[in-house]
């Protein structure tokens, strides 16, 4: 995406974005680091059924997929020839198509109410980097686009069941802030890490707490969390340098992805610790979501080419392809998020096939499995 959003870290002389972070631990392309603790699966790990909700979009990159205490779905889909925020519910998709003067909407966000808050572009092309970019709300009655702090850009990242929403935006002075809007209203500035120019947030719970990232006065990213207002730095990993908050909880636990002295790898804040998660067999890994029982889900290298999704619980990493029937031919690449019903949204791939959004359903014993089609 444009590189107005990316976030620079320092380790050791070598500069990460933290959406290049994202994109490359997509990609899998970071420094391998064998770990001696990758999961071993188990027979007694819960198993899953398939529900197959389309082809994505493909063009963001960052999480664009998100799941509800419901089931219900948002992700980004192909429409004409533009990319729209979809909500998929009761087994059926809807397109939650467009604005005047914004032809595209990517969405990174829902809610119980199945509120969608997302981004839009001033252009015909969705990641045109010379297009004005705003944040959206999608409550059932159309996309209305909101303002900035000042600047040009702005996204919505996240959003509660009382409308609440968080994101980031640029001010006046072209550096970006994490911003809170109460039921979509003019964004209010979350502020940064004392001496820090940058700060994002990526998601808030009922309390209204949220997290993600900000800059230290060395231009170094850290996981951080907003709660009543104020911020707090959450440090990082033994051995590393900076990181990045992606998901929190009811209970205000949090957990995204840090540097350690081996790689990259996911963390569980909780209780005031950051918990090192681990990896599947190679570094890096990160967390994208968790419940209210902290059960983490992400994604993580298995080779120098390939990751897969994840899912932690109780102390153990499993790769969720092997809570799968294993006939379906499916590959799932990423644990996007979790639900306190132990649903799992993950993005999936299937040779010759883009992309598609796979929701992952806890049966109660192992069986072979049918892949149903969502509906349109």
């Amino acid at each position: 995406m444009a590189s107005i959003w990316s976030q620079k870290c320092n380790n050791s002389g070598r500069r990460l974005s933290t959406a290049l972070a994202i994109s490359l631990l997509c990609a899998g392309t970071f420094p391998l680091c064998v770990s001696n603790g990758a999961a071993v699966p188990t027979s007694n790990a819960p198993s899953y059924s398939i529900t197959d909700l389309g082809g994505l979009a493909d063009v963001a990159d960052e999480a664009t997929v998100s799941l509800n205490n419901a089931g219900d779905v948002s992700l980004d889909i192909v429409s004409g020839q533009h990319v729209h925020a979809a909500l998929w519910s009761h087994g059926r998709l809807r397109d939650l198509g467009d604005a005047p003067g914004y032809p595209n909407g990517v969405p990174h966000a829902l809610n119980g109410h199945n509120t969608v808050v997302g981004w839009t572009n001033t252009s015909d092309n969705p990641v045109d980097s010379m297009a004005a970019t705003r944040a959206f709300v999608n409550d059932g009655h159309g996309m209305r686009v909101l303002g900035t702090l000042g600047g040009r850009d702005s996204r919505a990242l996240g959003v509660n069941d009382s409308g609440r929403i968080v994101g980031v935006s640029n001010l006046d002075d072209r550096t970006r802030h994490a911003f809170v809007s109460d039921g979509g209203g003019a964004l209010k500035d979350l502020g940064a890490l004392p001496g820090g120019r940058f700060s994002a947030a990526y998601a808030v719970n009922a309390a209204g707490d949220a997290a993600g990232v900000a800059d230290t006065p060395g231009q170094i990213s850290h996981p951080v969390c907003w709660r009543k207002g104020k911020i707090h730095d959450l440090g990082t990993l033994p051995g590393g340098d900076s990181g990045c908050a992606l998901a929190i909880n009811a209970r205000g636990d949090a957990a995204g992805y840090s540097e350690t002295k081996d790689g990259v790898h996911a963390f569980l804040y909780s209780r005031g610790r950051m918990r090192n998660l681990g990896v599947l067999k190679f570094d890096p890994s990160a967390a994208n979501g968790l419940n209210d029982s902290d059960d983490v889900v992400g994604t993580s290298n298995v080779s120098a080419s390939a990751r897969h999704a994840f899912l932690w619980r109780k102390g153990r990493m499993d790769d969720l392809n092997d809570l799968i029937a294993q006939n379906t031919g499916w590959t799932l690449t990423a644990g996007c998020a979790i639900n306190n019903a132990g649903q799992i949204v993950c993005i999936a791939g299937k040779r010759g096939e883009p992309s598609h959004a796979l929701l992952l359903t806890p049966i109660a014993s192992p069986r072979s499995l049918p892949v149903r089609q969502g509906k349109e």
